[in-house]
């Protein structure tokens, strides 16, 4: 081990650690620590940690460099970085750029109990692979800037971030508190974003991908338990830009409330790849959208995408009826809206979302939506403009309590089989006789 109190500076420590055949370990002991210059760590098997981020102060002097630097000098991957019980402040306010920890290619890192105060970008992971980040504490991200950024142009993925909060400022709007960008195979769980700019933000741009032409793409993004709440703009926001794709997205039991723009919003572009749109393979299962200021949920440009077992309610709350539960605006084909409570739930405001669910004309085909709870919208449980190959039956849709609708079941060919008496049950489907 590597003492800083053995050493005239921590990074003198660093390079005693560096200059070790196995690598090592650097404590840093309780105290704050004046960090003039950026802190860089150049290769592999090096650990830093200190003595608990109440206890163990790293005070960033440069508000526009890097605090900690961990990059190899030839661009090849380290392995083996670890950083845990430290905090960051800045001693000039407010930082405008750099990030309190950047790693560039970078293989096999393990990150906890990290405390971050008003960084510009907290953590940067940048074509870093098999990461673990957890408990940590992000305070008041700054105007423009994140609380981690995941990008890489092909070589960053598997991470796993989990059990962290970032507190983001109203008065500065940074803009996001986790942002993917050209990247994947990431787990986000039980992560707690508020007061953010948008709170979980994945973007594909082919322009910002130079070493990834036809390949720039965001997949294979789980997150589970997660918080997106009281952002500034979306709680989720997934989009891609020019021939970037967004694929193979999951959404399990997470939260999306009282942002000012959507709950979920996602936007494609008029790009068709081989596979079909730039957005396609998104499931939100068993989430929660509540009272969000527009739609809870808004999908523009997308296939083969899936909202099930959601309940979706309160949505448009400051002018009710201007904004729906569930909104489909155009180019969405191979999508199911299926076993949803869309408009009537006991804890949020009733009649506030115009329709449950309303599919606008446009480029629409093959989409089913049935099993849905559509009660209690302002205007109507389901407006359904689409014209393409769709089954949509079984939705409960009432306003009063006094009266439901049910679409007609599709009509069935005609079989040899032992007759059956075509009466509609309560939901819409066929019973026997």
């Amino acid at each position: 081990m590597f003492s800083v109190a053995d050493y005239p500076s921590i990074q003198a420590a660093i390079d005693a650690a560096e200059a070790s055949s196995i690598g090592g370990a650097v404590y840093i002991p309780a105290g704050v620590y004046n960090i003039e210059e950026t802190l860089r760590v150049s290769k592999s098997g090096i650990g830093i940690f200190g003595d608990g981020p109440e206890s163990t102060v790293l005070l960033s002097h440069d508000p526009m460099r890097d605090a900690i630097h961990v990059a190899s000098q030839d661009g090849r991957h380290l392995h083996g970085f670890s950083l845990r019980d430290v905090c960051f402040k800045s001693a000039n306010h407010p930082r405008t750029g750099g990030a309190y920890v950047h790693l560039d290619t970078v293989q096999t890192v393990a990150m906890e109990r990290i405390v971050m105060n008003e960084p510009f970008i907290g953590f940067h992971l940048s074509n870093t692979t098999i990461l673990d980040l957890s408990k940590f504490d992000i305070r008041s991200p700054q105007v423009d800037g994140v609380g981690i950024l995941i990008d890489g142009d092909a070589d960053s993925n598997d991470h796993w971030i989990h059990h962290g909060i970032i507190r983001g400022n109203p008065s500065l709007k940074s803009r996001a508190g986790v942002e993917i960008r050209n990247s994947g195979f990431s787990t986000i769980d039980s992560i707690d974003a508020y007061q953010c700019g948008t709170g979980l933000l994945l973007r594909s741009d082919s322009f910002e991908a130079p070493r990834m032409p036809g390949r720039a793409q965001v997949e294979h993004i789980w997150t589970r338990s997660c918080s997106w709440d009281t952002c500034l703009e979306d709680g989720l926001r997934i989009e891609a830009v020019g021939e970037g794709r967004v694929r193979r997205v999951r959404s399990l039991g997470d939260w999306y409330a009282s942002n000012f723009g959507c709950g979920v919003r996602i936007k494609g572009s008029d790009f068709i790849g081989p596979d079909g749109a730039s957005i396609l393979g998104v499931d939100f299962i068993d989430a929660h959208s509540f009272v969000n200021h527009e739609d809870g949920f808004h999908i523009d440009h997308a296939d083969y995408w899936t909202i099930q077992t959601c309940k979706v309610a309160g949505n448009g709350h400051p002018s009710p009826g201007q904004h729906d539960g569930v909104r489909v605006v155009s180019r969405a084909d191979h999508f199911k809206i299926i076993d949803n409570i869309i408009g009537d739930t006991e804890l949020f405001p009733r009649f506030c979302q115009d329709y449950g669910i309303r599919v606008e004309a446009g480029s629409t085909d093959r989409y089913r939506i049935t099993g849905n709870d559509l009660s209690c919208n302002r205007t109507g449980g389901l407006l359904d403009e689409g014209t393409g190959r769709k089954i949509v039956r079984g939705n409960i849709d009432w306003n009063d309590g006094a009266t439901w609708t049910e679409e007609p079941a599709p009509v069935e060919p005609a079989v040899s089989a032992a007759p059956m008496r075509q009466a509609k049950g309560r939901f819409g489907w066929p019973r026997r006789a």
